[in-house]
């Protein structure tokens, strides 16, 4: 809702499909009214962006052994799914949290831990096990376009640890995906959109997309 609108915004007004995929619950270390709280307000800013109220059924979908996601969409609405893995928010250089072990997306990226487990703790994965479910969820959905955090580095106003760690697991991902998949397609696009660094970078959203884009992440903070 920061960094990849208005983009989603003007493909949702266009009748795309959106799958958006939430690898961390962004708990910030605090309880689970918290998090849920803010799964409730993505559903409500894409319900701004469709343009209408509505009513968000939740399902749960089996990943693997031991791995869980659950899937929420507008109820008659199978264009526009947003996808909760719920995996332990790594707090801004990927220290972790006390309540949840500690444990961080950077750490298991860079082999500091050997796996990282859902805060329902219903879910486990490895480094691979989680590059191969968001190659497999590339898979199943064929996207057009991925859209993912980037790895841009600012010493002024460094990056959140998941934004960067995200961006790299979606790389590995797409590189197993293309690799089986892709042999006489054409590679899919990935665009890598900058986190907290745009911070010190100039304005590149104006008129009705600022509105609209300000409008729609005020509908998630409520």
């Amino acid at each position: 809702l920061l960094f990849m609108n208005p983009d989603l915004q003007k493909d949702i007004s266009a009748g795309k499909c959106i799958r958006t995929v939430y690898i961390t619950s962004g708990d910030a270390g605090s309880n689970q009214l918290y998090w849920l709280a803010r799964e409730q307000g993505s559903e409500a800013a894409y319900s701004k962006m469709l343009g209408k109220d509505s009513i968000w059924i939740q399902r749960t979908l089996k990943l693997g052994d031991n791995q869980f996601a659950t899937v929420a969409s507008p109820r008659g609405n199978s264009k526009i799914s947003l996808i909760f893995m719920h995996l332990p928010d790594g707090n801004l250089r990927g220290q972790g949290f006390n309540d949840t072990k500690r444990e961080s997306l950077i750490k298991l990226l860079q082999g500091q831990i050997p796996s990282i487990h859902s805060i329902y703790g219903n879910s486990t994965y490895t480094a691979d096990s989680l590059t191969l479910v968001l190659s497999e969820l590339i898979k199943v959905y064929r996207p057009s376009d991925i859209r993912t955090q980037a790895t841009f580095a600012s010493k002024q106003y460094p990056d959140h640890s998941d934004h960067m760690s995200v961006s790299k697991f979606v790389e590995k991902a797409y590189k197993i995906y293309e690799a089986s998949n892709l042999t006489n397609d054409s590679a899919i696009p990935i665009k890598h959109y900058i986190g907290y660094p745009i911070h010190s970078m100039p304005q590149n959203v104006f008129g009705t997309d600022l509105v609209n884009k300000i409008a729609v992440f005020l509908s998630y903070a409520k």
